[in-house]
């Protein structure tokens, strides 16, 4: 335990405790881990109005420090706070957090730098890409600008005495490999344990209001997970279920997805929608793992938690082409909302279909989407030689 003790493991993240998106998530229960396992953790992220500078919460200090008109301030901080016997791990490549230190490697001193890759920017075009000239000009320029980015900082990439990323697959590992010949170390997102139970939770989903048979969709609400697919692919399906979203609203999206159901609403007899926000982990467990079904209709993802959440409790899922999930068992890739549609109708009225997928996913989760075992993972990465 003293050699964990006098070994500090300092994260650097542009998302950290309070917030609820998926590298956050991500980023909670490896430190939680970590510490837990006796290790000196400590995170250094975004200054927020109404949040602590210092904060100690679950047995790691966070230091909400980086400002935008301060970036000076920021590298000094990490240089002071590092220690020889210290190990950097950067959350994420384009983010200011991680991009101001990338020429100041070098003079970081410290046992170990890990560059830990959630994912890069979507170089190949889409069809959303094209719908617009405004579309096309931020697609060339955002293009452009990243191209720029990544070569300007090839040497740096090098620094690292580690890379991490999500997926064999993933963008971010084959771009480092092409590029830059750099062989990553692989950390598929894991899953909270209350996600592989099944519990006793009838009395719980009564109290909510949710009714037996439901589909669910998780994600914060917002053009980009794009809730409006899933609700027209629902009202157009001809599923009986409820379908349940869940998320948090920032923008009044809510209100947007209800009025689009006035404009079904002579085909509404037998469809349900249940709009929830700001539902705490628990109940979102519980939630995900009573449902028949999960659809997500996100425009752009890495490796998305929830879907892994949805095959850990062995619920299949629907979901856009988007990131690796493609790669992944468990569930049905579509790219319209008519084809969202015609799979919702397929795997709710075909039991054995959804249970053959909800297995399927089950089992690879089970194998692969541990948390416990991506924890034990990234400390092997931190102590190996």
């Amino acid at each position: 335990m003293s050699e964990k003790k006098d070994l500090k493991i300092i994260f650097t993240t542009h998302t950290y405790y309070p917030h609820k998106d998926g590298v956050s998530v991500v980023n909670d229960y490896l430190t939680r881990g970590l510490c837990k396992k006796g290790y000196d953790v400590e995170i250094i992220t975004h200054r927020e109005e109404g949040l602590e500078d210092l904060e100690t919460y679950n047995g790691i200090k966070i230091h909400r420090i980086y400002n935008d008109e301060h970036k000076q301030e920021y590298i000094d901080y990490i240089k002071k706070m590092l220690c020889p016997n210290d190990v950097l791990i950067n959350i994420c490549t384009q983010t200011p957090t991680t991009d101001l230190l990338l020429a100041k490697l070098s003079d970081l001193q410290c046992k170990k730098k890990i560059l830990y890759v959630h994912g890069i920017w979507h170089f190949p075009w889409n069809a959303v890409n094209k719908v617009s000239i405004h579309n096309i000009c931020s697609k060339v320029y955002n293009n452009m600008k990243w191209k720029i980015y990544y070569y300007n900082n090839r040497n740096s990439w090098k620094q690292y005495d580690k890379v991490v990323q999500l997926h064999e697959y993933d963008e971010g590992n084959l771009f480092f490999q092409e590029k830059y010949g750099i062989e990553s170390e692989i950390m598929n997102n894991a899953v909270d344990d209350a996600f592989f139970i099944k519990g006793n939770d009838k009395q719980l989903l009564n109290e909510m209001g949710i009714p037996k048979d439901y589909i669910i969709s998780v994600a914060n609400y917002g053009k980009a997970k794009n809730q409006e697919m899933v609700l027209r692919a629902y009202l157009k399906s001809n599923s009986t279920e409820a379908l349940v979203f869940v998320g948090h609203d920032e923008v009044g999206y809510v209100n947007r997805l209800i009025e689009i159901q006035k404009e079904y609403f002579g085909n509404l007899k037998d469809k349900r929608v249940i709009y929830l926000q700001d539902i705490d982990r628990e109940k979102i467990a519980i939630l995900v793992r009573n449902a028949r079904l999960f659809v997500f209709g996100s425009l752009g993802e890495k490796f998305p938690v929830v879907i892994c959440e949805a095959m850990a409790a062995k619920v299949p899922y629907i979901s856009t082409d988007v990131g690796i999930v493609s790669k992944l068992p468990g569930g049905v890739i579509v790219n319209t909302i008519e084809d969202m549609s015609e799979a919702i109708n397929i795997v709710c009225f075909n039991h054995d279909y959804a249970v053959e997928l909800g297995n399927a996913g089950g089992v690879y989760a089970m194998k692969n989407l541990r948390i416990q075992d991506k924890v034990n993972q990234l400390e092997t990465i931190i102590t190996s030689n």
